[in-house]
């Protein structure tokens, strides 16, 4: 038997709760990290090579949206949760883009958070190569 199996319909949803508040704080320090990145090659020019500076700034940036987005999709999902899922990143948080009257979407957590540490990284690594080639 799973570990799953052996835990009743309340310890389950505690368990996954518990992931979605881990998950968030994780989340909030990545979007300030990726803020204050961003801020930090914006404010020191010099810092990372001309041609590389541009791409860092994208990368920071759309971290911080995907981060955003992250962050308004988490409580989606925690609603959502029950007895029979498996994973918070599988769960798709339900969304309208207007509030009055706009279209229905779904989406998993995993198509906005990986888009935002991805983009983190790729900022970070630009940054130490654009560093290294100035």
């Amino acid at each position: 038997m799973s570990n799953h199996e052996h835990k009743t319909h309340k310890e389950h949803i505690d368990h996954l709760l518990k992931a979605v508040e881990y998950f968030n704080n994780s989340n909030n320090y990545l979007i300030v990290i990726s803020v204050v990145a961003l801020g930090w090659v914006v404010e020191h020019p010099d810092a990372v090579h001309e041609s590389l500076k541009n791409a860092v700034v994208l990368c920071m940036g759309l971290s911080t949206v995907f981060g955003l987005f992250t962050m308004g999709l988490l409580p989606l999902v925690a609603e959502t949760l029950t007895g029979t899922t498996e994973s918070i990143y599988d769960v798709k948080g339900q969304f309208r883009t207007f509030v009055l009257g706009g279209r229905e979407h779904s989406l998993p957590l995993k198509a906005v958070c990986w888009p935002q540490q991805v983009l983190f990284l790729a900022g970070i690594l630009l940054y130490a190569v654009g560093h290294v080639m100035r």
